[in-house]
């Protein structure tokens, strides 16, 4: 997965890619945000993208990711209680 870093000048445009192993027996949902917020995965946790645009992914494929602005662009994902932990995050 790739995001694009939004903010402070010397991280515009830059990139941070992460590779994370997937288990896709406990996966809640997948959002490969290739033009849309689908879960892919089996919950079908399907979201709403507001304000973000399809671009070119890292590899050249036309709409593959999602240019969120990093202001007001966001992903609604409703309000599901599998998609709310169970605990805190400080």
């Amino acid at each position: 997965m790739v995001f694009p870093c939004f903010g402070q000048e010397n991280f515009k445009n830059k990139h941070l890619e992460l590779s994370l192993p997937i288990d896709s027996d406990s996966l809640i949902a997948y959002y490969p945000l290739d033009g849309h917020a689908l879960d892919v995965g089996s919950h079908h946790h399907h979201g709403k993208i507001f304000g973000a645009e399809p671009t070119t992914d890292r590899n050249g494929r036309a709409e593959g990711a999602m240019c969120f602005d990093g202001q007001d662009d966001y992903t609604d994902l409703g309000n599901s209680k599998k998609l709310k932990p169970d605990f805190r995050i400080h």
